[in-house]
């Protein structure tokens, strides 16, 4: 039997090549998300939202995250019978630090005890983790959810645990080959790994210099965050001062841009090959927290170059990366 803890530490578009996608960053000539644009892809069954696959879940992700949250809000408000996790959480400061590795778009898709369906399975959100376990089994679900609130154990095979994770490895010499990704799934399946991101350079372009006497530093990255439901590529701008534990995210306001960005390769899903690609979209902001553009893939293996134009500036120091190039990301969520 396989034991799995609860005890843990404290989705978004495929795109193929063809087609378009919308930007990430809010912007005020934007309709309002009707209830109809993604009705097709989700229903509400039991308090919960039921969705038929990853490709359902990644359309309603694209859709959420192109819009503020007050219009998130009122998306929820749509479906009927159905309280959203942000809805039911008086701290949501305490949720984001808890589940901080997931766009807050996700409480929008998790009702108000965490959980979602996915085809013919139920999704518990928890600690930046996904515990899966089949649907249509109350008994379990209910061990489960007293489990959760225990902070104890469950013993049983149909029970799983997956991370998310910010995992970043040595880049990969060649680009995989659709036959070669298979072969890597076939490799990788049933083995209970964690997610892995094999990407050129993480965060290799860096600038740093000294302000009022502080240290600060403009960081512009790619990095991979595969979870249960979906891939994601993450493109990011952050600013950062470093105390004596180390870098952390700064609290001055500063402007920041993603422009030109370009993302092509191949996804590897349950339903076969396919190609994706993304072109020149961008986000822009001016506050104090990082700037992120999700590219989000329904499918469980994904590889793909990316570049981007990225800009910060910050007490006069401008970090301005034209053409950035990252090369070979390589994620799976195996």
């Amino acid at each position: 039997m396989k034991k799995v803890s609860f005890l843990l530490p404290t989705l978004a578009a495929i795109t193929l090549l063809g087609s378009s996608c919308e930007r990430n960053e809010p912007q005020p000539q934007q309709p309002a998300l009707q209830a109809d644009t993604v009705a097709k892809d989700v229903t509400v069954v039991d308090g919960r939202l039921v969705f038929a696959d990853r490709q359902a879940v990644s359309r309603v992700l694209a859709k959420l995250y192109n819009h503020p949250v007050a219009e998130m809000q009122a998306w929820e408000r749509q479906q009927k019978g159905f309280t959203s996790l942000r809805a039911a959480t008086k701290d949501l400061t305490a949720l984001q630090q808890e589940n901080s590795l997931i766009n807050q778009a996700y409480f929008s898709l998790f009702n108000d005890q965490g959980i979602v369906q996915m085809g013919n399975e139920i999704i518990m959100l928890h600690q930046n983790a996904m515990i899966v376990l089949p649907a249509g089994e109350a008994a379990l679900l209910t061990r489960v959810k007293d489990a959760v609130a225990a902070h104890t154990q469950v013993d049983d095979a149909r029970v799983s645990v997956h991370p998310i994770k910010e995992v970043v490895r040595s880049r990969r010499e060649t680009s995989p080959t659709p036959e070669q990704l298979r072969q890597i799934a076939q490799q990788h399946s049933g083995s209970g790994q964690t997610a892995e991101l094999a990407s050129y350079g993480d965060a290799k372009y860096q600038m740093q210099f000294t302000a009022n006497g502080v240290s600060f530093k403009h960081v512009h990255e790619v990095i991979g965050r595969p979870n249960y439901m979906i891939c994601e590529i993450l493109v990011r701008v952050k600013f950062e001062y470093k105390k004596k534990s180390g870098w952390a995210q700064a609290g001055e306001s500063i402007e920041k841009r993603i422009s030109n960005l370009n993302i092509t390769g191949n996804a590897l899903s349950p339903l076969g090959m396919n190609q994706i690609s993304l072109v020149n979209a961008s986000a822009y902001s001016f506050d104090n927290q990082p700037l992120e553009y999700y590219f989000p893939v329904p499918a469980n293996e994904v590889w793909a170059q990316v570049s981007a134009s990225m800009y910060s500036t910050a007490f006069g120091y401008t970090y301005n990366n034209f053409a950035a190039y990252w090369g070979d990301v390589y994620i799976n969520t195996y």
